[in-house]
């Protein structure tokens, strides 16, 4: 019997200091957000998910490479030294070529998606993703957004949500864990019920 199953890939995209800010509403919005992306990435983690990251670097105004404060990742969301890691200057995490060659190879299973900004870089991705037959799924709480002109952070979210959906997959944190993070769904540990009892404790 073949007891293979698809691996997951999860995609950190833009999740970088730059997006995050402390103070008033906003502020609160993006903690909540970095919280369900780093448990996204924890549990991902220990199923043995691929794991792969997308980071905006702002160009120079000279030859001289300089990397931004903003540019460096928010803690908690630091690549490791086993997973795959992409710099660009475009919003499209498909914009680096390196990108989409990564994820052919690392990808049997389903691609979630999660970060920073969904008005921009991770709109730009979906739609890239779309012209080129290849199926993101969003993890909703786990998006962050901020408002545009005079509409509010949650009236971007339905609006481009709504948009999204016609591009690819948008699913709730319960729905992942169900359909991708039970025994035998991924490369899990034998004791399986030992981590999701951590999950579980951790409001995970």
């Amino acid at each position: 019997m073949d007891w293979h199953q698809p691996t997951p890939t999860l995609i950190l995209l833009d999740c970088q200091q730059g997006h995050f800010h402390t103070s008033g509403e906003q502020g609160n919005d993006i903690t909540d957000t970095v919280r369900h992306i780093e448990r996204s990435l924890t549990a991902a983690r220990y199923c043995g998910w691929n794991v792969m990251h997308s980071q905006l670097r702002h160009a120079p105004s000279n030859r001289v490479r300089v990397h931004a404060p903003e540019d460096a990742p928010i803690e908690g969301l630091r690549p490791r030294a086993c997973e795959a890691v992409s710099t660009r200057c475009e919003l499209s995490a498909f914009s680096d070529p390196m990108f989409e060659q990564m994820l052919a190879r690392s990808s049997d299973g389903p691609v979630f998606l999660v970060g920073f900004s969904l008005a921009f870089s991770i709109l730009a991705t979906t739609y890239d993703a779309s012209a080129r037959g290849c199926h993101l799924t969003l993890v909703e709480e786990a998006v962050g957004s901020a408002p545009l002109g005079q509409q509010s952070t949650a009236s971007v979210r339905n609006f481009l949500f709504d948009l999204i959906n016609q591009l690819c997959g948008t699913m709730r944190w319960c729905e992942v864990q169900d359909t991708w993070m039970k025994p035998g769904l991924s490369q899990s540990t034998p004791n399986w019920g030992i981590h999701d009892e951590h999950f579980r404790q951790q409001g995970l």
